[in-house]
């Protein structure tokens, strides 16, 4: 009898401990550079679209998302004073080492204009 219930609550306890199991996860890796010089762009943003998980690149433009659900997901990478990019990333259960992302350089007027703040001599930030 009392090798029974052992045997019971092992396999009870086993079952409980398969449920728990947290999902795997991966992480995706990449950097992301200038097209026309192939130089790190600095700053930079990479979104995960339909959630709100961002991360921000490094000086050498490098960036990491970890924890990462497997899957299909869709990125969003930009810069200032660069066009953003979009693309697909399909995850599995390891690290996605992604190609360098290549965003182009946006000249165009508005875009500078966008990115620079002026603030009056005595006004607050």
């Amino acid at each position: 009898m009392l090798r029974v219930l052992a045997g019971i609550l092992v396999v009870g306890f086993g079952a409980a401990l398969k449920a728990s199991a947290p999902e795997p996860k991966a992480a995706i890796a990449g950097v992301v550079i200038d097209s026309a010089s192939m130089r790190p762009v600095y700053p930079s943003r990479v979104d995960m679209i339909g959630t709100n998980i961002f991360v921000l690149g490094d000086t050498l433009g490098r960036f990491l998302l970890p924890d990462v659900s497997p899957g299909t997901h869709q990125l969003r990478v930009r810069a200032l004073l660069h066009f953003p990019d979009s693309l697909t990333v399909t995850v599995g259960t390891d690290t996605v080492r992604l190609k360098p992302i290549r965003l182009r350089l946006d000249v165009r007027m508005d875009s500078i204009l966008r990115s620079v703040t002026i603030v009056a001599p005595g006004e607050p930030r």
